[in-house]
């Protein structure tokens, strides 16, 4: 009993299916030009005598095909329309059940005007419904598309160029003919192009298309007719059409023919079956080639900015270096705003350094990038929402000089770090000083002249201006290189082209910083605990410039996003309010610290941040600070002056 039950149900199960399914087909055809189509579809699965309506949807590009009609339906009452320009209509209703033998459906019939064109079921407009004990039920049906191409076999045959490997600025595209007997009488070819990538200049010819021709430019179509009266031979290299444009987008777009291209003989006029081949402009690609079959590897999610703007051009890279080897390149997804997907390889797990390099399709050539990072198998570097940058080319520093004295530091090279040329766009007066920590400069005359004639982007330097002015200045970022820092307290400048939070700017210190080790900026300072730093000072900028105190001798080096690659490097510096609206007189030559602590009258010692201690001299304000609550409230206070000494401050 259990094995007839089982038998009966698995009759049923596959029973149903069969029963309920259907394929329609249409084939991929060849055609030349100006020929009719004849498109058979053929069907499965309606050979069952209760088929009650049919209806198919059936999407063209009317560019290349032209509808016509549909035969050979062996039931009345098919209707057929066409609609939204592209779009065939079939709908069949039969007033009894009908039966369809598997094979020829209908015909579609078409006027064919080159190119090539897809014939595609809509499956969602696409129904059949069969009687089932008299009720009408859907089958499920399977669809095949098809399309109509070009006839690769005929003689005669027109081609546009595919350029490669092509800058920016005027460039040819060449349209030539060969196979064609020498007797042709006109030509018509259309021609489209993207508008927002070519910018048309003119068409030239050569040889017997040297004359005779017009051109006509609308909405992107390119026209160009061609007309002899007694028939000439067209076939290249004698003769040809030279198409010039400007390029101006840096990636690759199509020049393709277009409907209703048209070549004929002379008396009588006779269509010439032509294939028709597109062209290609593309910009120049990348010349490196990573070393293959490496060992190990690590990622990189990256983004790339070329003079400060930020390409989303597929045919820009980056490419990683260790010495003259290419070790991987990633390229630009505009589908992502430019996210780049970078895998790096090595033979060796830990220890290279990977230096990068960018390729900039616009001009066709590599440009320098100051990031590096060390190679260690398995890292990830940068996440789709918070991607590694990449600066290559020109990027800007913008920083403003207070009336009086300003700590600063440049991490751009212009092409010259000299005083007159870095600083020209700023109006001194005359003795206003930029000081070195061995050397200084006066500004004289029309010049800044002195014991310091050029920057160096590693040391920190002191702007002495009678006005308040800001400077901005162009150039490319520097390379991010060792500092070594002596005892003492030497001034030094900051490398990376993005702001960064004390900590992950100063992890490359080695040997890394002790108690009560300093690090101060004009107007906040940091000290070190001997795991971290500390202090009113929480986030290093660029453009500033610091003076460092360390018990030991030291190298630091900047990171460039590697060490801490989840870290957003836009933190912004903490900024003391003032509750009484009071603030401290800026851009003063010389600075204090003092760590204290704030000690209310009952004897304990105040937490709340909402605190706040003023340093005074006479009437004027030179600093404040409050506690700091995650330090038992020690309060970190720079106090200002323009002289060195022997003010009282209160």
């Amino acid at each position: 009993m259990r094995k007839t039950t089982l038998i009966i149900l698995v009759f049923l199960i596959f029973g149903s299916i069969s029963y309920g399914q259907f394929t329609a087909m249409l084939p991929s055809m060849v055609s030349s030009p100006n020929e009719n189509v004849a498109m058979d579809m053929n069907v499965t699965g309606l050979n069952t005598n209760n088929i009650i309506s049919i209806q198919f949807y059936i999407q063209i590009d009317p560019a290349a095909l032209t509808f016509q009609n549909i035969t050979n339906f062996q039931q009345s009452g098919l209707m057929v329309g066409f609609i939204n320009g592209n779009t065939i209509t079939m709908v069949w209703t039969g007033a009894s059940p009908k039966n369809f033998p598997d094979g020829r459906l209908l015909t579609l019939n078409f006027k064919y005007n080159g190119l090539t064109s897809p014939v595609s079921f809509i499956p969602l407009n696409c129904e059949v419904l069969k009687l089932v004990g008299g009720i009408p039920v859907v089958l499920t049906g399977t669809f095949t598309n098809g399309s109509v191409s070009p006839f690769p076999g005929n003689q005669a045959k027109a081609k546009l160029d595919s350029l490669l490997n092509v800058p920016p600025g005027t460039t040819t595209v060449h349209l030539k003919y060969g196979g064609f007997n020498g007797n042709v009488g006109s030509i018509t070819q259309r021609i489209s192009y993207d508008p927002s990538k070519l910018t048309f200049i003119e068409v030239t010819g050569v040889g017997n298309l040297a004359v005779g021709f017009d051109v006509n430019l609308t909405a992107g179509i390119l026209t160009i007719t061609w007309t002899s009266g007694v028939g000439k031979d067209i076939n290249y290299p004698a003769s040809m059409f030279n198409i010039n444009f400007n390029y101006i987008n840096s990636s690759s777009t199509n020049v393709n023919f277009s409907v209703g291209c048209v070549i004929l003989t002379t008396t009588p006029p006779t269509n010439i079956p032509v294939s028709y081949t597109n062209g290609l402009v593309s910009p120049a690609l990348c010349p490196w080639i990573p070393v293959p079959n490496q060992q190990f590897n690590m990622s990189v999610i990256a983004k790339l900015y070329i003079s400060n703007v930020l390409t989303t051009n597929p045919s820009d890279a980056i490419g990683a270096f260790v010495g003259a080897e290419c070790r991987g390149i990633g390229y630009p997804d505009p589908a992502l705003n430019g996210i780049i997907f970078l895998t790096i390889t090595s033979d060796v797990q830990t220890g290279e350094t990977v230096t990068f390099k960018a390729w900039k399709s616009a001009t066709c050539e590599e440009c320098f990038v100051a990031e590096t990072m060390p190679f260690a198998n398995q890292s990830e570097v940068g996440t789709v929402g918070s991607p590694f940058e990449f600066h290559c080319g020109m990027v800007q520093l913008c920083t403003t000089f207070g009336a009086g004295y300003t700590w600063f530091s440049v991490n751009v090279n212009p092409g010259s770090m000299a005083l007159n040329s870095l600083f020209s766009n700023l109006t001194p007066c005359e003795n206003d000083r930029i000081i070195g920590q061995q050397s200084f400069a006066t500004y004289f005359g029309t010049q800044w002249v002195g014991s310091l004639s050029a920057i160096d982007p590693k040391a920190m330097y002191k702007m002495k201006l009678c006005t308040q002015q800001s400077w901005c200045k162009q150039g490319s970022p520097v390379s991010i290189e060792p500092i070594t820092i002596a005892s003492g307290y030497p001034w030094i400048g900051y490398l990376p082209q993005s702001d960064l939070p004390i900590n992950t700017a100063l992890a490359g210190l080695v040997p890394a910083a002790v108690s009560n080790d300093r690090f101060n900026g004009q107007s906040s300072f940091a000290t070190s605990t001997g795991t971290q730093w500390v202090g009113t000072l929480s986030t290093l900028q660029k453009g500033k410039g610091y003076i460092i105190h360390l018990a030991n001798s030291s190298v630091l080096t900047y990171p460039t996003g590697m060490d801490n690659p989840g870290i957003t490097i836009e933190d912004p510096p903490v900024v003391l309010s003032s509750p009484t609206g009071d603030n401290p007189v800026i851009s003063l030559r010389y600075n204090m610290q003092l760590i204290s602590t704030i000690i209310l009258p009952d004897g304990s010692t105040s937490t709340n941040s909402g605190d706040v201690v003023y340093a005074y001299v006479g009437d004027e304000l030179r600093g404040m600070a409050n506690p700091v609550s995650d330090l038992n409230g020690r309060l970190f206070l720079s106090v200002g002056s323009d002289v060195e000494s022997g003010e009282e401050v209160t």
